[in-house]
């Protein structure tokens, strides 16, 4: 599962998306091949978000 994401994100992170909504990444996925991360949401939800999901909602890593 080394690829792009993991160099990007790691566990704990708290992350932002483009709409204002603040998350923590929880877990890493692998579905079929491809990496996922998992973030639980501050409203309590939880979303598993690729490439192609972080790029469309502007996913970014809080510093």
């Amino acid at each position: 599962m080394a690829d792009q994401l993991t160099s990007v994100f790691k566990i704990s992170d708290q992350v932002k998306s483009e709409r204002g909504a603040l998350g923590t990444v929880v877990n890493f996925v692998n579905i079929q091949g491809k990496s996922y991360i998992k973030v639980q949401w501050k409203n309590g939800t939880y979303g598993i978000y690729g490439n192609e999901e972080i790029k469309r909602y502007k996913i970014k890593r809080m510093t």
